[in-house]
Formats: structure tokens, sequence, C-alpha cells
């Protein structure tokens, strides 16, 4: 219908926050300071239950009070937040700044507060530009800016994706790199002296991906040396580093 827009369907779906007035942002201070004092009266309760809801069942907590405090305080949170953002993008709002929280930290009380941070930051950065820019909604910029924020952890955070894989590459490295340490000894087993020189085609027929890459890696850190060319051996700190490894093992 070419005059639905008469109906404030998309004020509805997408949100206007310019049409806030005073009794709309007192009712949303209101419902922030009974979240707020929700969480620091039940804050134990809401960890438990929220980390695992059979074992807070078998505590004796009373987790269905609890669990209806969340309900209301949510079903609240999205009534409130219709006019700002919309009901297609509140759900968004809800779920990118915790999302974005739990790749910077395992704490229960460190993701609660960033995610706070993160909602705080969009929604000022979201509103910010939109009202410096004409035609241009203040909800999908807020949101939009959130799911940046939650793109940017997903990859760079400590637990993210990209942090992740290097973490995971450098230990595979250091594995490489212990493990053909392990085969300077291993070579050695017949032989008096430990420091006896090999030749890299011994190293290399033990079929390790990347040998040439791990003996450069492990001469730099003063592991092996070579004492004529094609041949390597194990130096005396090499030497050490491998009886702390195995000690430790």
């Amino acid at each position: 219908i070419p005059d639905a827009h008469q109906a404030g369907l998309t004020k509805y779906l997408l949100g206007n926050a310019a049409t806030i007035l005073h009794q709309d942002f007192y009712m949303i201070c209101l419902i922030t300071f009974v979240s707020i004092c929700s969480i620091l009266l039940f804050f134990k309760k809401y960890q438990i239950i929220l980390f695992d809801f059979e074992y807070a069942q078998s505590c004796n907590h009373t987790t269905r009070m609890i669990s209806n405090i969340v309900l209301v305080l949510t079903t609240t949170t999205i009534m409130i937040g219709l006019q700002t953002v919309g009901v297609i993008l509140i759900s968004a709002l809800l779920i990118a700044p915790a999302t974005a929280a739990r790749q910077w930290s395992h704490n229960f009380t460190t993701i609660i507060f960033l995610a706070a941070f993160f909602g705080l930051l969009s929604t000022t950065l979201g509103t910010l530009i939109s009202s410096s820019m004409p035609h241009l909604p203040t909800g999908p910029t807020i949101v939009m800016i959130a799911c940046f924020f939650t793109f940017f952890s997903l990859l760079f955070a400590p637990n993210g994706i990209v942090i992740a894989w290097c973490k995971k590459k450098e230990q595979i490295k250091k594995m490489n790199a212990t493990c053909m340490l392990s085969n300077f000894l291993l070579f050695n087993e017949g032989l008096q002296d430990p420091f006896h020189a090999h030749d890299l085609a011994a190293l290399q027929a033990l079929g390790k991906k990347g040998t040439n890459k791990i003996i450069d890696q492990l001469e730099k850190q003063g592991l092996i040396m070579s004492p004529q060319k094609n041949f390597w051996r194990l130096t005396p700190k090499g030497l050490d580093f491998l009886e702390k490894h195995k000690n430790h093992a």
C-alpha cells in the first residue's frame, strides 16, 4: 500500500530516536536503575543460573524466581528499545554487545561491564553519526556500529579467530622445534657425545615438514649450531632445554 507509512510501521520496525519524549527518557532511566539493582542483589544467583541451570536447581536455588526476573527485565528492555532501534534491530542490540564482550574475557563480571560498555559506545556513536548526516536513521546506525564491534572482536580479540589461529600456529611451531631437538638426542642414544653433529639429510629423512625453517629457528635461539656445512649438533643451551622439558613433562 503506497501510504502504509502513515500507520507508523517503519518507525515500529526500525525505530526513531528523534521521537523520544522526556517521559520516555525517565522510563528508560527507571528501567536501567531497576536492572542494575537487580544485578547487584542477585548477582551470584544470576551467575550460577545463567552458567548452569541444572546445577543451580540441584543446589536448591530459587531458579524459577530468578528466571522470571530475567525474563521480565529482558521483555521490558525490548519494549523500551522499540522506539529507539525498532522491533527488528532490538534483538541485534541485545546480542551484539554481549557477543563482542565474550571475545575479550572469560570472567562473568568482566563480560557484563564490557557488554555494557560496547552497548553504550554503540548507541552514543550511532546517535552522533545519524544526527550529523541527513536521512540516516538512528536505529540501523546504532546496530551497524554494534555489529562492527562484534565482528572486530570475533576476529582480533584475545579469544577471536585471528588470535586463536596465530596462537595455534605458534604452538605448532614450538612443538615441531621441540620434536626436532628430541631427534638429536634420539640419534645420540648409541653415542657417548651428546653434542655429536648429524647430517641434515638424516634429519630430513624423518619426514618433518619445514625442516629447514625449524633448524633456522633453533639456530637463532642458540639451541643448535652447525660445525660444518649441512651438519648440525646440539648446544649446551639446547641440551639444558631438553632436560628441563623432560622434567616438566
